[in-house]
């Protein structure tokens, strides 16, 4: 939670505009993209095309000030080109990740149906919180299931 929390101080200082978020890890795309649309974060949850952050000649290109990554493993391509490039990096890693080139890393549980739609639900929160906008009204009704990949039948 700790690292939660330094990561949403780090996100808030910047341009919701100017972070982007990226994960291709199946589990990760769905909270990537209400975290984006909460957050007003750019989402990239398809392949992640090399150059989108070192080549302005590609259509994909894109100059962030902060990358956050669910999984360096299968994020490698965004991590490697934010170094070049020069731009800090957040990522979520587990015990097996390797943490090279990465700025900030919250330790947790990156492979579980469950662990990354709370920790981007948490995460999504927090940024809110730091930048003053969240509201009660808005607080209600930001839920951890809006951010599960795989909507749950409500038990009767």
């Amino acid at each position: 939670i700790e690292r939660l929390n330094i990561a949403a101080k780090f996100i808030s200082y910047y341009p919701p505009e100017k972070v982007v978020v990226v994960s291709t890890h199946i589990y990760g795309t769905k909270p990537v993209q209400k975290f984006c649309e909460l957050t007003g974060c750019i989402p990239i949850t398809e392949r992640f095309e090399p150059g989108s952050f070192t080549n302005p000649i590609l259509e994909t290109y894109i100059e962030p000030e902060l990358v956050l990554v669910s999984d360096p493993r299968y994020d490698r391509q965004a991590v490697i080109e934010a170094r070049i490039a020069q731009i800090p990096v957040i990522a979520m890693c587990s015990t097996d990740n390797t943490i090279t080139d990465v700025d900030l890393v919250i330790p947790m549980n990156n492979r579980g149906r469950l662990a990354l739609p709370y920790a981007f639900w948490y995460l999504a929160r927090r940024v809110l919180i730091e930048r003053g906008v969240l509201t009660p009204e808005l607080a209600e009704n930001i839920k951890p299931d809006d951010f599960l990949a795989i909507q749950q039948e409500p038990k009767p």
